[in-house]
């Protein structure tokens, strides 16, 4: 029998195997506890955020991670940008993804401006429904990323049903009530799609990633979150892994606005059960600065004296300010090292938050 010393160190044992990195070593962490996990494979993920905080980056930074990991060379990525607003300048941003991004059709995104008509990109649920029904029948693997769920119109004929009642309503209290009763229709469709889903990327062992935008409540009530989603409870429901991502502030040089700081709050987490909120960097011209975000997390957590000078003494390297440590730590190609540091003391700290008492089994 295995002491409980031993069950402890399981505990804390990173996990690895069965996932797809997110672009973000410590985002991978808060989902997994592994500098190389991440979302989750053969699960629905959600991901709300607040508009420009950084969701789109991160869905694209993770189909970089897919592209360039052999385990995912016969998956087909498909973005499905329901939005239909990324402009990103993918060969600058996103190289990988060049001849590997594809349109729900199949079409791949460098083609988009030329054959926009051909793409495609879901209107209704029910079209999104209907390509993941497609993949299933053809037997093919996919990373799957919906953007976003607010995008998605139900079924038309029952949006122009919704249109007309509402035009021949004869007060505004009864208007708002036909508002309402359709978006309770949505969240219906919504619900049964999502179990339809949910068997699908299963079966595959794929990822479906679905991309929600964050609202404010009106008037809300006491402890409640003043942020809400829409779609109702089955986005919640069927995500094994849901962060909620809002712009905590901005990186600035010369008075303009250079990049983002992306918060990150873990709202479920049927991997670990852990809910870690953490943080990471995105600049305009580069996308998710991994590197900075995990010497911020070293700096934040004692692991690195900080003051005039930043000493890191397991890289041996000190140098005078955090920009200067970042590129030098890029240009002596430390990175490697880097994160095997990071998930140390990812450790330490999650081994210091044990309760550390009797186990009941």
């Amino acid at each position: 029998m295995k002491s409980r010393q031993e069950r402890r160190k399981e505990r804390i044992q990173p996990i690895s195997e069965g996932f797809l990195s997110t672009g973000s070593v410590m985002l991978n962490l808060a989902f997994s506890d592994s500098i190389r996990g991440g979302w989750p494979l053969g699960r629905i993920n959600t991901l709300p955020g607040q508009s420009a905080a950084g969701k789109t980056v991160l869905v694209l930074s993770t189909f970089c991670e897919a592209a360039l990991d052999s385990r995912f060379d016969e998956y087909e990525l498909i973005y499905d940008d329901v939005e239909r607003r990324c402009d990103f300048n993918m060969g600058k941003l996103f190289p990988p993804l060049i001849d590997r991004l594809q349109t729900p059709s199949g079409m791949m995104y460098k083609d988009l401006k030329d054959k926009a008509d051909e793409s495609g990109i879901s209107v209704t649920i029910q079209d999104l429904r209907n390509r993941m029904m497609m993949l299933k029948k053809v037997g093919k693997k996919f990373i799957y990323i919906a953007d976003s769920l607010d995008s998605f119109s139900s079924d038309e004929e029952l949006e122009k049903e919704m249109r007309r009642a509402i035009a021949s309503a004869k007060s505004a209290d009864a208007a708002n009530k036909i508002a309402g009763s359709f978006n309770a229709e949505k969240a219906k469709v919504l619900g049964q799609i999502m179990r339809m889903i949910n068997d699908v990327v299963a079966d595959t062992n794929s990822l479906f990633i679905l991309t929600q935008q964050l609202r404010q409540r009106i008037n809300p009530v006491f402890g409640q979150s003043p942020w809400t989603t829409s779609g109702g409870e089955a986005p919640y429901y069927y995500s094994h892994v849901r962060p909620y991502l809002s712009k905590k502030g901005f990186h600035k040089e010369q008075g303009c606005k250079i990049g983002v700081v992306s918060q990150v709050r873990m709202d479920k987490n049927s991997i670990t059960g852990k809910l870690r909120d953490i943080e990471f960097d995105i600049y305009y011209d580069m996308g998710i600065d991994d590197i900075g975000s995990q010497v911020s997390f070293l700096i934040d957590q004692g692991h690195w004296k900080s003051g005039a000078w930043i000493t890191a003494e397991d890289l041996n390297l000190k140098e005078n300010g955090k920009d200067k440590l970042i590129r030098k730590i890029e240009e002596m190609g430390y990175e490697r090292k880097l994160r095997r540091i990071v998930q140390s003391v990812w450790n330490k700290r999650e081994e210091s938050l044990l309760l550390n008492r009797k186990s009941r089994y």
